[in-house]
């Protein structure tokens, strides 16, 4: 935060993109991946929110993006036909995000702040999803991913675009509020290609 104010002299956006997903069931982990994810996932975004909003709060208001997950969603009640094998973890620290995310947006839009959630509709190419992908070896299929995470970044920019104390505590997804902020499905795919076949289960 200060090196930003340092250069720019002021700080009107923060986006908390910083995430973090170990492996394994709630048997499997050891409880410092526990910590880690949430240290990472959920402590990281708050601490952050608490730092910017009394300069934004002077300087007359501001964003706040925090990027989620489709894991933020659980898998609904029983019974189920097959065991999940893991995700459990970064699921609630991303459900605990979104929660976090709208009750801040209650506290600060007086300030002329806004706080909103944000996750990709589609699951993106990352470096962590290739490790997960390629740990059993072969070539690992991407049918229905987004190659890039250009789709995710020009939402978060016109997110920040909006009036604040209009456009604030909302969950949303990247591709479905392109949409609905006038972006045509033929422009959305062309700008966003996703890899043809059927989209994977997101964690």
């Amino acid at each position: 935060m200060q090196r930003t104010l340092g250069e720019f002299g002021r700080l009107d956006v923060l986006v908390n993109n910083a995430g973090i997903l170990v492996p394994g069931t709630i048997l499997e982990m050891q409880a410092r991946h526990l910590d880690l994810i949430y240290r990472v996932n959920l402590r990281g975004p708050v601490v952050f929110c608490r730092a910017v909003i009394p300069h934004m709060a002077r300087l007359g208001g501001g964003h706040i993006v925090n990027i989620s997950s489709r894991g933020a969603i659980g898998p609904g009640q029983g019974p189920y036909k097959e065991p999940r094998t893991g995700g459990t973890a970064y699921g609630a620290t991303k459900a605990a995000l979104e929660r976090f995310s709208q009750g801040l947006a209650a506290e600060v839009f007086a300030s002329n702040i806004a706080v909103n959630a944000l996750s990709p509709h589609l699951l993106l190419w990352s470096e962590g999803g290739y490790y997960f992908r390629t740990l059993g070896g072969g070539t690992p299929s991407y049918a229905g991913v987004r190659m890039s995470g250009e789709i995710i970044g020009d939402a978060a920019v016109r997110i920040c675009a909006k009036a604040p104390r209009a456009f604030t505590g909302r969950i949303l997804y990247d591709e479905p509020f392109l949409l609905e902020d006038g972006m045509s499905q033929r422009e959305l795919m062309a700008r966003y290609p996703v890899v043809s076949g059927p989209s994977p289960t997101n964690p």
